[in-house]
């Protein structure tokens, strides 16, 4: 259709109004020096290396109603950028020297103080008052920072001390203080290498019950923390959001640890302005994923504020949608992406996390041919994108040895429901009798396991001695055994061939428990009646007081006359100690050590091997003497940078 007749109109639309990004006033905001935020490629920086928080604060700027638990080292509730986005507590009347709420602590007003049991977080170090400041420094007040929600409610919880030092129970109680109080997100910009404790990741799971997302510093030990794991932010559990740091050019930061599939996403973490302790005007620069995490942490407290009826998976998934895929994150993250607070807040609602389980559709594999095995993983629910699924391979068979190497994932393409993985045998010459692959599904942040989450190939072995003697082999068919009950291990003999005969088989036992003495005394050799193809070897534990840690039993086959031995021709069962177990991640004496040395006295020295995390940027081993005359016991340690005391707590570190 041509214009008009007249000629004089050619086309007709709303006349739109125009308006400029919403941007606060905050006096080291609109100077650039909060590149994280607002990257227009200032000091050498790369335009548009941020997370879009101009762009994302058109659609919310504040929070008001999310309580944000800053679990660190206090906060400087006075300062002038926090001051009014404390959290009160509405059960505690300030400075009547009562506990009004009965909750423990008196004048708990902004939160709690866990290394002296009071009501008091006030920061003496700084580190949790620069996290504050990146999660909820106020905006629009025309002073100092903004933080990525304007308003919100800060609870501090003091557990590190004014070294940056605290115990992992002072932690656990302001995890529970935090819960109980109404808050929807943590911030835990701390971490170790040195301890896996029960008490923390029960404690973190306390809050993926509560639909609490505990945010987490990935560390800054430059490593992979899918080989070198680091606490919290390693446990397993989906309500964590492991937080590695990149830097105003989007490269990861060179201190920042990263993992494929153990870190979540990353965020800006290096030369970052935020608020200190030393006044209530005082701002600083830091370096770390402690600086990291806290972006990750207001944008939730956002979202949550945006999509109020979101779960809390259905949070984090629009966090890990969200990102900008940056190369620099490429392998090092599950999103493989920088943190990016305006896709997340204004895109469109995220599906529920597939589920994925596996089956083994071709079970039967053989060295024959050979003739393969397949195993399907399937996913339901959303398949609009690639998904790359984790997986851990187990069973007798050995991965590169008796069939081709495989991998540790498969993907499972957009549009597709399903992605196999194949078990090609290798044909070799042993007679090792059949073996079997088992494919484990690992858990991630992108999708749920389903069930079943494993299945099992059996590969046929085609290979039989030329003697025609038949073929022993060993399995662990109850590989843990413990004190407490106590509760057996078993091992089970596998002979293969020719059963018309009874046989003598023989075995050695090695491995740190010692016959008779941890375990019930047991014979190096057996009688194999005829017509048997299958016979158990039970290991009892010995209930002892002794505090020795878990210890195994490794039994391996001699041959013999009358037999051959398969592979494989050793199986391994670990003996769980019960006596010794202490709380707050200590280290348990005996848990490993060496030197059986005598003393002129008759007396033993044991040494405790114990694998440190020392500073920021570094881990190291050390050797902790445990003197004779504290016996069988437990004991606590604190690490430093060069040396371990026996006697004193576990220490975690700032991060």
């Amino acid at each position: 259709m041509g214009p008009p007749a007249s000629g004089l109109v050619e086309y007709a639309e709303p006349d739109y109004k125009l308006e400029a990004l919403l941007t606060p006033n905050d006096f080291r905001y609109t100077d650039g020096s909060l590149w994280g935020l607002h990257n227009t490629g200032q000091f050498g920086g790369v335009p548009g290396a941020d997370i879009k928080a101009p762009e994302a604060w058109d659609v919310r700027t504040a929070a008001g109603n999310i309580i944000v638990a800053v679990i660190d080292t206090g906060v400087r509730y006075t300062h002038e950028d926090l001051a009014d986005n404390m959290w009160v507590n509405p059960g505690e009347i300030p400075g009547n020297g009562i506990d009004d709420d009965g909750d423990g602590y008196v004048d708990d007003v902004h939160g709690i103080n866990a290394v002296n049991n009071t009501g008091d977080p006030n920061d003496d170090h700084g580190h949790g008052t620069h996290v504050s400041g990146t999660i909820g420094a106020l905006g629009n007040n025309s002073v100092g920072v903004v933080g990525v929600a304007w308003k919100v409610q800060i609870m501090a919880c003091k557990f590190l001390d004014a070294s940056g030092n605290g115990f992992i129970s002072d932690a656990v109680k302001c995890i529970d203080y935090a819960r109980s109080k109404g808050a929807r997100i943590v911030n835990a910009s701390w971490g170790s290498t040195s301890f896996e404790s029960t008490a923390l990741h029960d404690a973190i799971d306390s809050l993926r019950q509560a639909g609490i997302i505990f945010v987490a510093a990935a560390g800054n030990s430059r490593e992979d923390n899918g080989v070198n794991p680091i606490f919290p932010a390693s446990y397993d559990l989906d309500n964590i959001i492991s937080v590695a740091a990149t830097t105003r050019t989007d490269d990861l930061a060179f201190f920042s640890n990263y993992g494929a599939t153990t870190v979540d996403l990353g965020a800006p973490g290096a030369a970052i302005f935020s608020c200190w302790n030393g006044s209530d005007s005082d701002y600083k620069y830091n370096d770390g994923t402690s600086m990291a995490a806290p972006h990750v942490a207001g944008t939730c407290a956002l979202l949550m504020a945006q999509y109020p009826n979101d779960n809390y998976r259905q949070i984090i998934n629009r966090v890990l949608s969200g990102v900008d895929h940056i190369p620099s994150m490429a392998g090092k993250c599950v999103s493989g992406g920088r943190l990016n607070l305006q896709k997340a807040l204004g895109g469109s609602a995220p599906t529920q996390t597939p589920t994925v389980s596996v089956a083994a559709t071709d079970g039967n594999a053989s060295e024959q041919g050979p003739g393969t095995g397949t195993f399907t993983l399937t996913r339901t629910g959303d398949t609009s994108s690639a998904l790359t699924v984790n997986y851990t391979l187990g069973g007798t068979a050995v991965n590169g040895t008796d069939y081709q190497q495989l991998g540790t994932s498969v993907t499972v393409p957009a549009g597709a429901s399903s992605a196999t993985v194949t078990v090609t045998p290798i044909d070799d010459s042993e007679p090792e009798g059949d073996e079997t692959v088992v494919l484990t599904i690992s858990g991630n942040a992108a999708y749920t396991v389903g069930s079943p989450g494993s299945a099992t190939i059996t590969i046929a072995d085609n290979d039989q001695p030329a003697s025609g003697e038949p073929v022993i082999t060993l399995t662990p068919s109850d590989p843990d055994a413990s004190e407490t009950g106590p509760d057996n291990g078993v091992i089970t003999f596998h002979r293969t061939g020719d059963t018309s005969q009874p046989i003598q088989v023989s075995w050695t036992f090695s491995g740190t428990a010692v016959n008779g003495v941890d375990y019930q005394q047991l014979p190096t050799t057996s009688p194999f009646p005829f017509g048997l193809a299958d016979a158990d070897l039970t290991i009892t534990p010995i209930d002892d007081s002794e505090a020795e840690g878990d210890e195994t039993v490794t039994v391996t086959l001699v041959p013999g006359p009358g037999y051959t031995v398969g592979s494989p021709g050793s199986a391994t069962i670990t003996i769980h100690d019960n006596d010794g177990r202490c709380g707050c991640g200590c280290i348990r004496a005996g848990t490993r050590y060496g030197l059986d040395d005598h003393q002129p006295d008759g007396r033993h020295v044991r040494v405790l091997d114990c694998e440190l995390f020392a500073g920021r940027l570094r881990s190291q081993r050390n050797r902790l003497p445990i003197p004779p005359h504290l016996g069988n016991d437990s004991w606590r340690s604190r690490f430093s940078d060069n040396h371990v005391d026996p006697d004193r707590r576990q220490r975690s570190r700032e991060r």
